[in-house]
């Protein structure tokens, strides 16, 4: 129970860490913690507290005294690392760690504890600070790289031809698919100010070629004649009102037969995972959304006058939800 409630202390530890690049400054190999003050202009006892704290939780290893080496577990810190956690690090303890010291506020009242500590909801106040939302953009292809990624991996995106992603931030989860199917024409769509990071992100991955990238809010409109669109980790971010005229946007939009592919968790009947349960958690406090279950999604499909819901797991945490725009 005591390192349950220090928590706190820990995830602050590393975010200091992350933040200064000390990761990135080991992955050469260890470095007596003179040198990484000096490069990281910090004060040097007080960094060597802070790093013997990760040492003790297996973060990082202190051999011989005074010197520091990541363990496998440090590298997902790492800019470099295949399954780095180091953008969500930042974006975790400069958007989120704030508004959860608003947590009692959301159990009296029911109001998001961000909404509170921001002053205005969540994406409103993301959307006033720039260097946040490319922060917010690299935690989630973040997740790509340790979970989406396996998940989208594993679906079957044969007989697909026009493949409009929806909320697909800088590109990051979209890219993988033209990538693996070059015969798929891809449509990036999001806010503005959210895709202005992604020609970069396409060009990276060879697809920008293949891939559209438009503007928009999802609550209006979204591209039109598409035969598969895909949501990843989007709708589990709002309530059903507004899922369900997300959803309607689509089937709107969408020609008769079209496909709906949609990546979430899904709540079960009996004991909840962990993992499950936090990203519910970081729903009530940051946001109006929830994670839900299998009948509570096929009651939104549904709702929004979608047809043939199936659900499916994939060899990852998320499910894969389908639907279809009736003729």
């Amino acid at each position: 129970m005591m390192e349950m409630l220090r928590g706190f202390q820990l995830s602050q530890a590393l975010y200091v860490a992350t933040k200064l690049e000390v990761p990135d400054m080991l992955t050469e190999g260890p470095r007596p913690v003179a040198e990484i003050a000096a490069a990281a202009s910090t004060h040097e006892n007080s960094l060597y507290r802070i790093l013997r704290t990760l040492s003790s939780a297996e973060v990082m290893e202190e051999n011989p005294p005074g010197t520091f080496a990541l363990t496998p577990l440090g590298t997902t810190l790492t800019s470099s690392a295949a399954s780095s956690l180091r953008d969500m690090t930042l974006m975790f303890m400069e958007t989120h760690y704030g508004p959860f010291g608003d947590l009692l506020h959301t159990a009296k009242t029911g109001e998001p504890a961000a909404a509170h500590h921001y002053g205005m909801p969540f994406w409103e106040w993301l959307a006033s600070q720039p260097e946040q939302v490319a922060q917010f953009s690299a935690a989630m292809a973040n997740i790509t790289g340790s979970l989406r990624r396996n998940a989208i991996n594993s679906l079957d995106w044969s007989g697909v031809n026009t493949l409009v992603d929806i909320g697909g931030a800088d590109g990051t989860i979209l890219a993988l698919i033209p990538e693996r199917e070059p015969s798929i024409q891809g449509i990036l769509f999001d806010l503005p100010h959210v895709v202005q990071q992604a020609s970069d992100v396409l060009a990276a991955h060879r697809v920008d070629s293949r891939v559209e990238i438009r503007g928009g809010n999802f609550f209006e409109s979204v591209p039109t004649g598409a035969d598969t669109y895909f949501l990843s980790s989007i709708l589990h971010d709002w309530n059903d009102e507004k899922c369900v005229r997300i959803l309607r946007q689509i089937k709107a939009a969408a020609a008769p037969g079209a496909r709906l592919r949609i990546l979430e968790l899904v709540m079960p009947s009996d004991k909840v995972p962990f993992m499950t349960a936090m990203a519910d958690l970081t729903m009530l406090a940051m946001i109006t959304g929830r994670e839900r279950s299998a009948t509570e999604w096929e009651a939104v499909i549904a709702h929004a006058g979608l047809v043939e819901c199936r659900i499916s797991p994939t060899p990852t945490p998320l499910f894969l939800i389908e639907a279809t725009v009736p003729n």
